[in-house]
């Protein structure tokens, strides 16, 4: 690997969203039952949460950040779900570490995704919501999160009582996605698009910018990657732990992509990875470790171009070393980080 490569000049290639599969049916409602699974770690013990999913099962787990001691908190089956069979898609823990926020899992359909409020144990204590994408805990209480498949409008949740507010309303011409909320819970970090008219008057949507938000106040947001760098969608920008860097992962126009760091300000610094194969999966999920010195990601083995089966790996930030946590890709098991604390 070239280890602290500059981040070149060269314009990044925009990919669009993938186009969602048409399906009908009914769906079933699954009771939430003591989870039968073994526990997770100690409070105190440093540990990284994932998702491993393949072959109709769909799991939430944790392991050492050396990749050792892999405990299954919470399994689905999502073979089960006749209608979505999706299985789990984000699960995060709550800044306390006290719970577990899930999307996915009982209750999929093709219309919404279901958010479920977990213990850390690993049983489903509640619903939290019929449908809800990508939630980000803005405090030990508080959830924000976009709708799914209707506008898109983002949405603020209290998980002691349920009540839900509109916190912003998407319109035809303007979009925000949101990858991760500031310590303080003040500030938002995501994506910034914005509408245009064509010759023909046709409204197109260039690449997003990466943007930093003001939480209630949207129209206080600061450009961080402008769109003429023709930033790819699933770039995932996310703060280090002390908020002095931010991540995230941009594909270019030969179709590769890779990770960056840049100052708080916006200042680029270098690319962190060397991948050279163009696979969309590379790199669309990752975390911080809680000292800021690690980054774990989750990306296909080397060589294999377009797979979507991932490995988790993690890399030293200073020194570029790398290091692989999991090992099932090559049998079409996923592991996807979500966490780290």
């Amino acid at each position: 690997m070239k280890k602290f490569m500059k981040a070149n000049n060269q314009p990044f290639f925009s990919v669009s969203l993938p186009t969602l599969m048409v399906l009908a049916g009914v769906f079933l409602m699954v009771s939430c039952n003591k989870n039968p699974v073994n526990t997770q770690g100690g409070d105190e013990e440093e540990r990284i949460l994932f998702l491993r999913g393949g072959k109709g099962i769909s799991e939430i787990c944790s392991m050492k950040p050396d990749g050792s001691d892999v405990i299954v908190i919470n399994r689905h089956n999502s073979s089960d779900d006749a209608y979505y069979p999706e299985g789990y898609m984000f699960a995060r823990w709550s800044p306390d570490k006290s719970k577990i926020v899930v999307q996915g899992g009982p209750g999929n359909t093709l219309d919404y995704w279901p958010l479920w409020l977990m213990d850390m144990e690993g049983n489903l204590m509640y619903r939290l919501t019929w449908n809800g994408w990508n939630p980000l805990w803005k405090n030990d209480t508080e959830i924000i999160f976009r709708r799914v498949f209707t506008s898109w409008d983002i949405y603020s949740i209290d998980v002691n009582t349920q009540e839900e507010q509109l916190i912003y309303l998407q319109n035809d011409t303007l979009a925000i996605g949101l990858t991760d909320i500031s310590r303080d819970g003040k500030f938002t970090l995501g994506l910034f698009n914005s509408a245009i008219l064509d010759s023909s008057d046709n409204l197109v949507w260039p690449p997003p910018s990466i943007a930093k938000f003001e939480i209630g106040s949207w129209e206080n947001y600061n450009i961080l990657v402008p769109n003429d760098s023709k930033v790819s969608l699933n770039v995932i920008p996310k703060w280090s732990p002390d908020e002095t860097l931010i991540s995230y992962s941009l594909m270019d126009d030969s179709y590769t992509r890779n990770l960056y760091l840049m100052t708080a300000e916006g200042d680029s610094l270098y690319r962190l990875t060397d991948e050279t194969n163009t696979n969309p999966y590379a790199f669309t999920s990752y975390e911080w470790s809680p000292d800021g010195q690690y980054l774990a990601y989750s990306k296909p083995n080397q060589g294999e171009e377009w797979n979507s089966y991932v490995d988790i790996f993690i890399i030293d930030i200073q020194s570029g070393d790398i290091q692989r946590l999991t090992d099932t890709a090559k049998d079409s098991i996923s592991n996807i980080v979500m966490d780290w604390k």
